[in-house]
């Protein structure tokens, strides 16, 4: 998978009118000046008109060459982005959809480090995440705390130790101080693998899944969807076992139960709700460009869902993930998603003030704890 960076707008403004989505896409992996975007255009359209004439007669040899031009799938909304919280904060508008991740697999703080991260979050969150018994499981939550800080302090451009949350009955997070009068911010994370998502909009509920797509550790695929069969309609069903390929299948096995996910945690009904009650329809294809979001429906019980949004996202090749979003009134059109920026722990970190001292000992317990099993 390419990392792709965000897209210039003088690509948009350049491109002409007879422009395919696949020479956009290519283009998009790029972030040239207006003259050089021209050039690279003109040579990609020639390129993909001449495969096109010559597939037709050596469709065998140049599948495969063609297949590396021209993506199966769209570009990808996974960003890598080098700003900070604050500068991406500062551009939103008040219906848009907020979307960061953070690797945190990757994250190798020392016990300094670990230290100066958990003094820029609240004690009794550090003593949740310090009751994790393997580092990666108190990685993950410790990088969902600063992801949540980092954007509450951007949004409302208050200082971190303005920010106050309490956890409702069920353990939800929310901002209790400073109260939100005027407009409320909704939020949700979720961690699976290597990567915490965050998620936020405003006075609409919002629900955020990842999951990591490989496959289970200690069942054979025919096993775990044998367990697994009764969480899903039987139209979701079919749609899980019309690939041919069992890496494909897991693939839409992973999709549904996101866009499941991200829905009970956008109404907070916790596990107990059934999820056998929601049936998805979804495209065949994973389609994630940073234009029209592909019309994804819900029923519930036979009931149209026509208040709620959907869309997917994907990180890489082994993280991907869905969005729901409440809309308050039947969807017209698909809403247009949302960018995942990919921020980096140290950096978000970086721009919390503390709130708390250092406390060395945090950092030895940290250092003490287990290596998760693979």
């Amino acid at each position: 998978m390419i990392d792709c960076v965000q897209p210039s707008f003088v690509v948009v403004f350049c491109l002409p009118s007879f422009a395919t989505s696949h020479e956009i896409h290519i283009l998009r992996l790029f972030h040239f000046s207006a003259l050089r975007t021209w050039i690279l255009f003109s040579l990609i359209h020639s390129m993909i008109g001449s495969l096109r004439i010559l597939r037709k007669k050596a469709p065998v040899v140049l599948m495969c060459l063609y297949r590396t031009v021209v993506p199966r799938e769209s570009v990808f909304t996974a960003y890598r982005n080098t700003m900070d919280m604050t500068k991406l904060t500062a551009s939103l508008d008040p219906d848009d959809t907020f979307l960061c991740a953070a690797n945190f697999g990757t994250w190798d703080p020392s016990e300094d480090e670990w230290t100066e991260a958990c003094c820029r979050v609240e004690a009794d969150e550090v003593t949740r995440v310090h009751r994790f018994v393997y580092k990666k499981d108190a990685k993950a939550a410790l990088a969902g705390r600063l992801l949540l800080r980092s954007f509450f302090r951007g949004a409302l451009q208050l200082s971190n130790d303005s920010l106050h949350f309490d956890r409702t009955e069920k353990g939800k997070p929310y901002l209790s101080q400073p109260l939100q009068t005027d407009h409320t911010w909704n939020f949700n994370i979720s961690h699976s693998g290597d990567y915490v998502v965050f998620g936020a909009q405003r006075d609409k509920l919002i629900g955020v899944d990842i999951m990591r797509t490989d496959p289970p550790n200690r069942k054979s695929l025919s096993e775990y969807f044998k367990l697994m069969k009764s969480q899903f309609t039987d139209k979701e069903w079919i749609f899980i076992q019309s690939p041919v390929s069992d890496r494909e299948k897991l693939r839409n096995f992973y999709r549904l139960w996101c866009l499941k996910e991200s829905y009970v945690k956008a109404i907070g009904v916790g596990i107990s709700y059934s999820v056998s009650r929601l049936d998805f329809s979804l495209p065949p294809t994973v389609s994630i460009s940073s234009g029209t979001a592909p019309h994804i429906t819900l029923r519930i019980e036979g009931q149209d869902q026509d208040g709620w949004d959907f869309f997917e996202f994907v990180i890489d090749d082994h993280h991907l993930g869905a969005v729901a979003r409440l809309t308050l009134s039947p969807m017209v059109r698909p809403l247009v998603n949302s960018p995942v920026h990919v921020l980096d722990v140290t950096t978000v970190m970086e721009g919390l003030e503390p709130l708390n001292g250092l406390d060395a000992d945090l950092g030895r317990q940290f250092a003490a704890k287990l290596k998760k099993p693979s």
